[in-house]
């Protein structure tokens, strides 16, 4: 399990950091991120879901792509709705999968 405790902020993800913790703090706006494999992406993610708490949510692209593909009726896309921090983690996957890419694109939008 990823936590603050044990992330590494250095020169090259300051600036990361601070934007997810600026989100987290003022407990509004969604957050995508991309990069190279094993680059932190998802510790980061944890992070700031940790510092935002309850207010926020941590979710991966494949569970918005698994209710896509199973077309499940259920209150979760109504729940991302409501939460005022989202963080969207492996958002790369969503690349071949055209519902997901267009609901990224409008949460991002928003």
């Amino acid at each position: 399990m990823y936590t603050s405790a044990d992330y590494v902020v250095a020169e090259e993800n300051r600036e990361a950091y601070e934007g997810v913790c600026g989100l987290a703090d003022r407990a509004c706006g969604n957050v995508a991120i991309c990069g190279p494999r094993q680059s932190g992406k998802t510790h980061l993610l944890a992070v700031g879901k940790e510092r935002a708490g309850k207010k926020a949510l941590l979710v991966p692209t494949a569970a918005i792509m698994l209710r896509f593909d199973l077309d499940l009726d259920d209150d979760f896309f109504d729940t991302l709705g409501e939460i005022p921090v989202l963080f969207v983690d492996e958002v790369e996957a969503a690349a071949d999968h055209p519902e997901t890419a267009k609901l990224l694109e409008l949460m991002v939008a928003e």
